[in-house]
């Protein structure tokens, strides 16, 4: 069976989009701050062209737009138009193979200490509506103690992982509970049996929503399409041909000079819990 860990990971100290900021931020009396752990992590699935994602190229194309490579964008489930999700097109293909073993492995990183994305927000006035926090996207260290659930336990504490670089964005929003980041350069390495490669997530967002009282999101970016190409060449995890093929198709984003899209976008579901970091010297 293969083995699919992902490390995720975030690159690089990048501002927020201006897009994002309101016009009256202030930052100037932080209160509190809130640390979070992802605990599960899954492909965002589409069904009837309605997705979660993001509209990552700023189009809304049809099978009759050349810039998104005549590919119809989806829906997501607050009825927001122009979605980028085109890997979810090729999910089904992939549980026929060895590949769906996939999100299990994930699962497992997770809960061993290996992949441990956590998200600190700080400066927290209201966690339903605040216009001005800052956070950091970084990865954690350490074994977590998991519940009856297959998950982690909340209000634990972790080391910060110095050896991958955390992102930090600043004047951030809390809008109704939900708390938007983006641009973000996201890094997911991973491992198929002795093959190291390294899963890009350009352009990526991450969206955080607490409305219902629990913390759970989306995740998202771009791929380069090469990247993909070569995962799917290694023999050992069944890929088909056509598969290969597919990816070709597949492709939604960044057309070339020729008009071929190089790039496939994709979106993952999450959910997270509180927790803590140990106080760095």
């Amino acid at each position: 069976m293969s083995i699919i860990l992902l490390l995720l990971g975030c690159s690089g100290n990048l501002s927020q989009n201006s897009e994002t900021k309101l016009s009256n931020t202030s930052c100037d009396n932080p209160l509190d701050t809130v640390i979070l752990v992802i605990e599960s992590i899954q492909f965002a699935r589409q069904t009837d062209g309605v997705a979660w994602g993001f509209d990552i190229d700023g189009l809304t194309s049809d099978n009759d737009d050349e810039e998104g490579c005549y590919h119809d964008d989806l829906i997501d489930p607050l009825g927001n138009e122009g979605i980028d999700n085109a890997f979810s097109a090729l999910i089904p293909t992939l549980e026929l193979t060895e590949a769906n073993a996939a999100e299990g492995l994930i699962q497992d990183a997770i809960n061993t200490g290996e992949l441990l994305l956590m998200l600190k927000i700080s400066g927290v006035d209201d966690l339903f509506n605040d216009d001005c926090v800052t956070v950091e996207v970084l990865r954690g260290s350490g074994t977590p103690i998991i519940g009856t659930e297959g998950l982690i336990l909340d209000g634990q504490t972790f080391d910060r992982n110095e050896d991958i670089p955390s992102t930090v964005l600043e004047e951030v929003q809390i809008d109704n509970g939900v708390l938007t980041l983006f641009p973000l350069n996201m890094s997911l390495p991973f491992t198929i049996l002795d093959n190291y490669l390294d899963f890009a997530l350009e352009d990526g967002t991450i969206r955080l929503d607490i409305t219902s009282g629990a913390y759970t999101g989306v995740l998202g970016g771009a791929t380069p399409r090469s990247y993909l190409e070569e995962v799917v060449q290694i023999n050992e995890i069944g890929i088909t041909d056509l598969l290969l093929q597919l990816l070709g198709t597949a492709a939604d984003l960044y057309p070339d000079e020729s008009g071929e899209c190089q790039y496939i976008s994709s979106a993952f579901e999450f959910s997270a819990v509180p927790a803590y970091l140990y106080p760095t010297e």
